[in-house]
């Protein structure tokens, strides 16, 4: 079975298996501001994951994306005018970007692997998100600038790391490391990808990290 095939079957394996399931993207950096919508992947009328929008109380929802690619995994820039989603409509799993109506689309990375789970810095300049280069046979965690400039790794491991969250700050990024034998523990890194720790001594099995912003409380 191809790796395209794979990480297909393991992002269709996320979506509800009805056509009416909701995935919603886990919690990440939380920011200040007024609750807004929900960007979700959602199967439509056709069984597709596409990408749709709806408000807290579950009204006002619209579908964002169409056709028959594979569409989840959709993040919020900051200031809510931009949603970055992996996609497979190019025909390998990239990230794009759209705004927040879903209008001007367009293809943010060119990895010819995969490419999923995107995060916003805090400032909505970079965006972090795991995946392979290629023929690679391990994710990584790389960071692009929002126009598709600036692609560079932040991880160059023999296990895979995925799952990348920016700090409210913005100066690191915790994620996951799959070392293949059970011990999947939460890592903590620089916003450069210098530093990086395990955050908690011993064998873990980590999931997606989510960070608290400072004066939330306990």
């Amino acid at each position: 079975m191809s790796k395209r095939l794979i990480l297909a079957l393991t992002l269709a394996a996320t979506l509800v298996a009805t056509a009416a399931g909701v995935l919603v993207s886990p919690a990440r950096a939380t920011y200040p501001g007024d609750v807004g919508r929900l960007a979700f992947g959602m199967r439509d009328s056709a069984n597709n994951p596409q990408i749709f929008t709806a408000l807290p109380n579950g009204a006002g929802m619209h579908q964002l994306t169409t056709g028959s690619g594979f569409n989840a995994c959709a993040a919020y820039s900051p200031d809510g005018k931009q949603i970055a989603f992996c996609s497979g409509r190019s025909g390998a799993f990239e990230i794009w970007a759209m705004k927040q109506n879903g209008h001007d689309l367009h293809q943010v990375t060119d990895l010819g692997g995969s490419a999923t789970f995107p995060d916003y810095s805090p400032d909505g300049s970079r965006i972090a998100f795991s995946g392979t280069e290629g023929d690679a046979q391990t994710d990584q965690i790389y960071v692009v600038n929002s126009d598709g400039s600036g692609f560079k790794a932040l991880t160059n491991d023999t296990s895979n790391n995925d799952y990348p969250a920016y700090s409210p700050d913005g100066s690191k990024i915790a994620f996951v490391r799959n070392y293949g034998n059970g011990d999947r523990p939460v890592m903590i890194m620089n916003a450069d990808g210098s530093n990086q720790h395990q955050l908690l001594p011993g064998k873990w099995i980590g999931f997606v990290p989510g960070w608290q912003p400072l004066g939330a409380g306990d």
